[in-house]
């Protein structure tokens, strides 16, 4: 919506609230609204991913100070990644399962991804990710040894932050690598981000990895999110002829359990 005068917020607090409002299902504070596409605003996607890590990282650390059994811990955890974000982004994975699974021509598996109604290969799709994600979480907080244990679990919290960052910023670099496989719809809405949109959610995304992680867990968290968001834009581009919202969704599903497991086989 446009109006008529000038927003009163600077722009880059306006980018950060749009993109809250967008990947959160928290309260944001009310802003000037421009007539703009979301992917403009996008290079804050990894700036709320962030956000997101440390939160959740936090309960993490709540959990395990709270005397609960690491696997435990691990799950709930999981279902804060959950409730902060509305299962946004797996609802995406779930339908993107099911139309690449359930439709045998483009047509119909595109009309599938619009099923609100999920299937088989969503239910399986979620049960390998999320529980995935569960044990890999689990297994970093069963191992992590500190001389001081409280500084251990606290650096938990910054763990992370990594692969919530990047997963976001890799939801930015999919629709400038694919088209858009129909014209409407949330990912068609969106826009495509300006190559320096893009380039700024990189950095923003694979930053707190360089700085958080030792080298060897941020290089191969990096790089298996990187495979692992190729492979679902490579399965995109073959069965649909392009990207979807739900394609994106799947996508940051892909970086982050992949980052998660590579932090669990490397820290």
């Amino acid at each position: 919506m446009s109006l008529a005068h000038p927003p009163r917020q600077p722009w880059w607090v306006y980018d950060l609230v749009v993109c809250w409002t967008f990947l959160t299902r928290l309260p944001a504070p009310r802003i000037d609204l421009i007539d703009r596409p979301l992917m403009r605003s996008a290079w804050a996607f990894p700036v709320i991913g962030a956000w997101v890590g440390v939160v959740t990282g936090t309960v993490l650390f709540a959990a395990l100070s709270a005397g609960l059994p690491a696997d435990i811990a691990a799950w709930v955890t999981v279902g804060a990644m959950i409730a902060l974000t509305g299962a946004l982004h797996e609802d995406g994975l779930a339908d993107l399962a099911d139309g690449i699974g359930g439709g045998r021509t483009r047509e119909r598996k595109l009309e599938i991804l619009r099923d609100s109604r999920i299937g088989a290969f969503g239910v399986l799709a979620l049960i390998v990710v999320i529980g995935t994600k569960a044990a890999a979480i689990g297994v970093v907080a069963a191992d992590w040894r500190e001389p001081d244990e409280g500084l251990g679990l606290w650096a938990l919290v910054f763990v992370m932050i990594g692969p919530h960052a990047l997963s976001r910023a890799i939801m930015v670099a999919v629709p400038r690598l694919l088209s858009r496989a129909r014209e409407d719809g949330l990912g068609a809405g969106a826009g495509t981000p300006p190559v320096v949109v893009v380039q700024a959610a990189l950095a923003l995304g694979i930053a707190p990895a360089i700085i958080l992680l030792p080298p060897l867990p941020a290089l191969t968290g990096t790089l298996a999110a990187v495979i692992a968001a190729g492979a679902i834009a490579w399965l995109s581009s073959h069965h649909l002829g392009g990207y979807t919202g739900d394609v994106l969704g799947a996508a940051q599903q892909a970086a982050e359990v992949s980052f998660l497991v590579a932090l669990a086989t490397t820290l």
